[in-house]
């Protein structure tokens, strides 16, 4: 195992929180050379080919693109006096 490895590891590990949405840790394995953590939004992200990696996909990325692009439409419409 690389000494990286073993950081990378360590990192995912030390997760408490989706680091996409902030939803709490619902479980994790992990071993040497080997890593999972488990978010109760459903992600999952592991450790795999030495780099830390999405296996299940935060569904909260789209939620937040979407509010975000709802706040952009908003503060455009206000500027330009349609609301």
């Amino acid at each position: 195992m690389t000494e990286l490895l073993a950081w990378r590891i360590w990192k995912l590990v030390a997760q408490t929180r989706c680091p996409v949405c902030g939803a709490d840790l619902v479980g994790s394995d992990g071993g040497v050379a080997y890593a999972a953590s488990r978010f109760s939004c459903g992600s999952e992200f592991i450790v795999t080919n030495g780099e830390i990696a999405a296996s299940t996909i935060c569904p909260a990325g789209s939620h937040v693109a979407a509010a975000a692009l709802n706040k952009e439409a908003a503060d455009d419409a206000a500027k330009a006096g349609a609301v």
